[in-house]
């Protein structure tokens, strides 16, 4: 008898582990692509790391029905492509704009609630221009004896696209594809390639710990913008995208209401900014919903 009982057991545990091989082979694999951009998504000592990747893990592990994979792809230029065509591709991180909702679907409540965008400038230019304490982008694109550097693919706030929308193909505007978007740009900065480039803080603050010369760098903030600007998870414009797209949605809701959430990105920005960022946290970020 206990020799039939311990087949059976086997039989059963046999049958077990074929029906789950069976299930893991039908899991369809959402791939997550990122651009390569501290502090957000990065690669560090051969593991991808920075806030945005936790976020990712944090909705990965409420999605079990799927495999996962991540990928960084360099720039948002081709980030943004390989969403365009790939079977089942998410993102985090994008500006909604009308081209991309032809070939994305978007979650409904956005991923990331961060400060807007500054310029970035070299100290003697700062004095040059009579240390403003805000600048406006329209007046520096204005000036043809100083150059603006910025990221081949990379999109903006409504605010910031409609100004270089307007600027388009000024001779004083250059446009770089680097694979680190910040940290390369910032590089040229200091080496005098270009005047000024736009970063955010808490690009600044990473980066600042990074940069040689960086304290001879200046960040002032931008009169044409707000002082929030927030970025939505996007997934291919297929059947099984918009099925992943509305699951991310209905986590984040969930996800967002937890403190280390928030914290994610205090943690990389600097201490002064903490305070003004949790009130606007609490009382914009949680209720901004877009269907």
């Amino acid at each position: 008898m206990k020799k039939i009982m311990i087949r059976v057991f086997k039989i059963l545990l046999i049958i077990s582990l074929l029906q789950l091989i069976l299930f893991a082979s039908d899991m369809k694999t959402i791939t997550w692509e990122f651009a390569n951009e501290p502090p957000t998504s990065f690669e560090k000592n051969g593991k991808y790391v920075g806030f945005g990747i936790e976020i990712i893990k944090d909705i990965q592990n409420k999605m079990p029905q799927y495999k996962h994979q991540l990928r960084m792809v360099g720039n948002y230029k081709r980030l943004v492509k390989e969403l365009k065509y790939g079977s089942l591709t998410c993102a985090i991180n994008l500006f909604k704009t009308k081209e991309r909702l032809e070939y994305m679907y978007f979650s409904k409540v956005p991923i990331f609630f961060s400060f807007d965008l500054q310029i970035v400038l070299r100290k003697t230019t700062f004095e040059e221009l009579g240390k403003p304490k805000k600048i406006s982008l329209k007046q520096l694109l204005n000036m043809k004896n100083l150059k603006f550097g910025t990221s081949f693919g990379r999109t903006y706030s409504k605010n910031i696209r409609n100004i270089l929308k307007e600027y388009e193909g000024n001779s004083n505007i250059f446009s770089y594809a680097q694979s680190n978007v910040a940290s390369s740009l910032l590089k040229m900065l200091v080496r005098n390639r270009f005047d000024y480039m736009f970063l955010y803080p808490e690009e600044a603050f990473y980066l600042s710990k990074n940069i040689d010369k960086a304290n001879d760098l200046v960040t002032v903030p931008i009169e044409e913008t707000g002082s929030f600007s927030h970025t939505w998870a996007v997934c291919s414009k297929n059947e099984d995208g918009q099925i992943v797209a509305n699951n991310i949605t209905t986590i984040l809701e969930e996800l967002r209401k937890e403190k280390k959430y928030m914290n994610y990105y205090v943690n990389v920005i600097s201490k002064n900014l903490h305070s003004y960022y949790k009130k606007h946290f609490e009382n914009t970020y949680l209720k901004i919903y877009e269907q």
